[in-house]
């Protein structure tokens, strides 16, 4: 069981890797109802300054969202699991593309299968797939994963994961950990502890892997975990990454 509150990391020395929802703002009934601390784009900019741009934002949201919700961005952001980012705070580019028509195809589906059995579902839809949000009723979980497979094995090409209070139809291929494995190939990462802050089951695959790297992995709020240390909630983080991991 995950329980030690994380080390000491040199910044300098770090490549950091951030998760939004659940590590860095607390989650909220809908996506666009989260609150963002007013200094968390300060920190972020500091962070992106200490480690000489080696942080990166690793998040199921859109880059625009993220960038929306943050200002202006400085540090690198991958969206949608990986299939888009934005180098610095610059343009999105789309790294894994799909079919306008199909994501629409796709998210008509699900609001027409969601308003069949439950108001309390939110689809979400993603340039890389659509999202089935139950996080207004836990207690539809089961009927939403069925739901949700469905309609995920009529897109070949597609798979469902399994989230927070959600299930994701996205593309094979796409996931955070392919983020990580990409980023610490660059010449930026060479010869630095991987630093990982991740509270789904979407960042246990990444979670896992920087444990296995000797790096430090750090689960974010309740639940069992790959991740050796934990911090319980954003606000934790928030002092943690203040303190650059100081105790």
């Amino acid at each position: 069981m995950t329980s030690a509150r994380p080390p000491v990391f040199s910044p300098e020395n770090a490549v950091l890797f951030l998760d939004f929802d659940g590590v860095l703002v607390d989650l909220a009934d809908t996506p666009d109802s989260i609150a963002v601390d007013a200094q968390l784009p300060a920190l972020l900019e500091r962070l992106h300054r200490d480690t000489g741009g080696a942080v990166y934002l690793v998040s199921g949201r859109q880059v625009a969202d993220l960038q929306r919700h943050l200002g202006g961005l400085k540090c690198t952001a991958y969206g949608c699991h990986g299939a888009e980012m934005a180098a610095d705070g610059g343009a999105v580019t789309q790294l894994v593309k799909v079919e306008a028509a199909q994501i629409d195809a796709m998210t008509r589906e699900l609001k027409h299968a969601a308003a069949d059995a439950s108001r309390a579902y939110l689809i979400e839809a993603k340039p890389s797939g659509a999202v089935l949000h139950y996080r207004r009723d836990p207690s539809l979980q089961a009927d939403a994963r069925a739901l949700a497979e469905r309609i995920v094995a009529r897109y070949p090409g597609f798979h469902l994961h399994p989230a927070k209070m959600a299930f994701e139809l996205r593309p094979d291929g796409v996931s955070k950990l392919e983020v990580i494995r990409a980023v610490l190939d660059q010449p930026i990462a060479r010869g630095r502890t991987p630093v990982y802050l991740g509270d789904d089951t979407t960042d246990e695959p990444a979670l896992e892997h920087v444990r296995a790297l000797g790096g430090i992995s750090i689960k974010v709020g309740s639940g069992e975990s790959m991740a050796e240390f934990r911090l319980n909630s954003p606000a934790e983080v928030d002092a943690w990454l203040e303190g650059k991991g100081k105790e």
